[in-house]
């Protein structure tokens, strides 16, 4: 029995000895030692010392780097400096001596022999004996002692920024017998005079239909760099519609329409949509249908009647050009456009507002009614990559033009002839200004009656 016992009171456990060895730690713990040993402390403080070292290492090197990068600049600037104070020209008064031993040796040991006999006051005495000194000048490239003898004392050529492209025609008649020859050919007699007339100083600035050919227009006709404007595709249109008229283009039944059109278009296309039934159509609106319009170039022939088709050129926002071709018999609008764009809501406009006027003036002026259907838009197709300068659009819209009406194909018109198109039509109309039967025509030219209504043209 007792053995049993002992056995289930150790079993049990002791918890007065729980309690006392609780006390008992208690009471050791304020004696023990806490936070690091000296060991741990020594170990710490190496490798902080250690990291500062090497991060004051890096520290040093990059500021020894900017210093001398510093330096170098510094250095750099006072070069600078003391090369433009040379090159600034000196002082009068301030000039160093001629030396007399120089001068003789630049004199008198060039080769050749010396002509003792020649009269001083020749003129060509000064020329022949001083002509090879060298006069420094502040401008840079520039020596007036040198040539001045021989410069022609005719009228001064102009010396403008045309220089650059004045050189574009070195290909000679290459390109006469291609087939885009009628397109860009350029023959380089009718180039060199054109280019002779534009440098003379005294030279007129012609007229040609409604735009003056001034050196502005020649310049964005010319430089790729240039956007065309209204005057210059105005001017060719107007050619158009004269050469029609004179049978030199045998087109008698298309028309050419101006600038002016396609914005009075713009202008009219809101107006009659806001009130179909009783709209009444702006009378020089009404003058392009029945030939009085455009003004310049008149052809008194009315569309659809005496004009199978006509072609416009149309600006989109003001920051491109495409054209189109009207056809009142196939009731289409064709599109041009270098880019290839879908210009369905650009057009819309042409075909929805052409039929429904021609409709209006032919009831009303004729007596004959045509039928009344939307014109279908038809986007026609031209080679891919044109205008890489982004400034031949309006030269793509004139030369698509000519391209259709003369039944050839798109692909004849590329940026690889672009710029000689570009020269084909200053040249073309420079000699236009100057043809006398034209001049007799303008001479004869009267202006649209005014009419009361003021039409907003943007």
């Amino acid at each position: 029995m007792a053995t049993s016992s002992k056995k289930r009171r150790s079993k049990d456990g002791d918890h007065g000895a729980q309690t006392r060895k609780m006390k008992l730690l208690c009471q050791r713990a304020p004696a023990a030692p806490h936070g690091f040993d000296e060991e741990m402390k020594t170990f710490i403080r190496e490798m902080f010392e250690t990291s500062f070292k090497h991060f004051g290492q890096e520290v040093s090197n990059k500021l020894g780097k900017i210093e001398l990068d510093v330096a170098t600049l510094k250095k750099a600037v006072i070069t600078m400096d003391e090369n433009s104070k040379k090159d600034k020209a000196p002082p009068f008064g301030n000039g160093q001596p001629v030396d007399d031993n120089c001068l003789f040796h630049e004199l008198f040991t060039r080769p050749g022999e010396i002509d003792l006999n020649m009269d001083s006051q020749d003129p060509d005495f000064l020329q022949k004996e001083m002509g090879h000194l060298s006069q420094k000048s502040q401008a840079p490239g520039f020596d007036p002692s040198q040539g001045i003898f021989s410069q022609n004392l005719e009228k001064q050529q102009r010396k403008d920024d045309t220089a650059e492209f004045m050189d574009w025609n070195d290909k000679g008649d290459s390109g006469k017998y291609v087939a885009d020859a009628v397109l860009v050919y350029l023959p380089e007699a009718r180039w060199t005079a054109f280019e002779a007339w534009f440098r003379n100083v005294n030279r007129d600035v012609p007229k040609l239909g409604p735009s003056h050919l001034t050196d502005a227009l020649f310049k964005r006709l010319i430089d790729q760099k240039e956007w065309l404007g209204n005057d210059e595709i105005d001017a060719v249109l107007y050619l158009h519609r004269e050469s029609t008229s004179l049978r030199r283009l045998n087109s008698a039944r298309v028309g050419f329409m101006s600038c002016e059109f396609s914005a009075r278009i713009k202008n009219e296309y809101p107006k009659f949509m806001k009130n179909k039934k009783t709209h009444k159509w702006d009378s020089r609106l009404i003058d392009f249908v029945t030939g009085e319009s455009p003004s310049h170039g008149k052809t008194g022939k009315s569309w659809a009647l005496d004009f199978d088709r006509i072609y416009a050129p149309v600006n989109v926002n003001n920051s491109h050009w495409i054209s189109i071709c009207v056809n009142f018999v196939l009731r289409t609008v064709e599109v041009f456009d270098c880019f290839g764009n879908n210009n369905r809501r650009n057009v819309e406009m042409f075909a929805y507002i052409i039929p429904r006027i021609v409709k209006d003036v032919h009831g009303k002026v004729y007596g004959k009614v045509p039928p009344l259907t939307q014109y279908e838009i038809i986007n026609v197709k031209v080679p891919k990559n044109l205008n890489t300068t982004m400034c031949d659009c309006g030269v793509y819209a004139l030369k698509h033009i000519e391209c259709h009406m003369l039944n050839l194909s798109m692909d004849l018109i590329n940026d690889g002839n672009i710029k000689e198109a570009r020269m084909k039509i200053a040249v073309d109309l420079w000699e236009a200004a100057h043809d006398p039967i034209l001049i007799e025509r303008m001479k004869n030219y009267k202006p649209p009656h005014q009419s009361s209504d003021i039409l907003e043209i943007d």
